[in-house]
């Protein structure tokens, strides 16, 4: 039998997220209805646990800000 490396992502509710960082929940949780159209779903940034359970993953989301800044022309 193979032993199997188990990956432990960092992920934050909504809530939470929004309290550790400065953007807001409303921000965040209109960014993650939109999330298969600006991008934020391929980095996989969002977690989605049974029918409504939605997760952050930091890792991801910051992937997802730095492409933004990257795609305007941003120093990140």
């Amino acid at each position: 039998m193979t032993e199997q490396a188990q990956v432990i992502r960092d992920l934050h509710t909504v809530s939470q997220f929004a309290n550790k960082t400065s953007f807001t929940e409303p921000q965040l949780r209109w960014w993650i209805h939109n999330a298969e159209t600006n991008g934020l779903a391929s980095h996989s940034a969002i977690v989605r646990v049974g029918g409504r359970r939605v997760y952050i993953d930091p890792a991801g989301f910051d992937a997802w800000i730095r492409s933004q800044n990257a795609r305007q022309g941003n120093a990140a």
